[in-house]
């Protein structure tokens, strides 16, 4: 079984709390590239312009067939906790924790009323539509935010080489772009209490840096790694398709669909 049977992805682009933009047409290449779709919403406030631009007959058929559906887990990753804008660590030291929206559900059935703006779509119609796309959400793992810190966690116990090319590519950009070598940037990291991590590096000696230029420097590259490690516990959404009961998700198995490509 192919690996690019399905393929996860945004397709919408979100300002605060609305939509800027949803780009249809990437969505229809993925369809007609991949078995399955699951799309990334953004609270499923794509789904009325879906719906005009398939027909409602045309967009329920993709959701009946499995062709196309939706993940809306809001989980988030939080690098530092503090109050009132003091941290709670000192500088150049992170814990990590996970952030979810708790009444998830009443917010997704509420942008479904969004559905009584589509002309023409009678309310016997319109709740049978709203069921379809319901039964057709992929909903996070009951371990996913669990997976998602063990792996971040696993990630920085063993100082991940990700760690240190994103560094390289945090400081390149502290600096203006400028090139450098994996030589000029030396870094561990050590376990100071139970998940709190302590960065080490000389990035104040090598480059100038202040105590707290060095810190966001710090950050940028420990975030990358964690937005990094939300594709491991992905692997479950899209290992839960039916495309993939006898295949590796392809984040699995050390490649991932360029769906930015698409």
């Amino acid at each position: 079984m192919h690996v690019r049977q399905a393929v996860l992805g945004h397709i919408s682009t979100p300002s605060g709390r609305h939509l800027a933009s949803v780009d249809v047409g990437s969505l229809i290449r993925r369809l007609i590239l991949f078995d399955k779709v699951i799309v990334r919403s953004f609270r499923l406030k794509e789904v009325p312009l879906l719906v005009r631009t398939f027909g409602v007959d045309g967009f329920s058929s993709l959701l009946e067939l499995g062709l196309l559906c939706f993940s809306c887990g809001v989980t988030t990753v939080i690098l530092e906790a503090s109050s009132n804008g003091v941290r709670h660590l000192p500088l150049n030291h992170f814990s990590f924790a996970t952030a979810y929206l708790n009444d998830l559900d009443a917010t997704l059935r509420s942008e479904l009323r969004s559905l009584q703006s589509i002309s023409g779509l009678k309310n016997e119609k319109r709740a049978s539509l709203e069921e379809t796309i319901w039964n057709s959400l992929a909903r996070e793992p009951a371990t996913y935010r669990q997976d998602l810190l063990d792996q971040i966690d696993r990630d920085f116990r063993t100082s991940t080489p990700a760690l240190k090319v994103a560094l390289i590519d945090s400081v390149r950009k502290e600096l203006g772009g400028r090139d450098l070598k994996e030589t000029e940037i030396t870094m561990s990291v050590e376990e100071t209490s139970n998940r709190i991590f302590h960065i080490r590096n000389r990035l104040p000696e090598s480059f100038g840096f202040s105590p707290e230029q060095t810190h966001l420097v710090l950050q940028r590259a420990a975030g990358a790694v964690a937005n990094l490690d939300h594709v491991s516990p992905t692997c479950k959404l899209i290992a839960l398709s039916p495309a993939f009961t006898t295949a590796r998700p392809p984040c699995c198995s050390g490649s991932w669909p360029a769906s930015s490509l698409l």
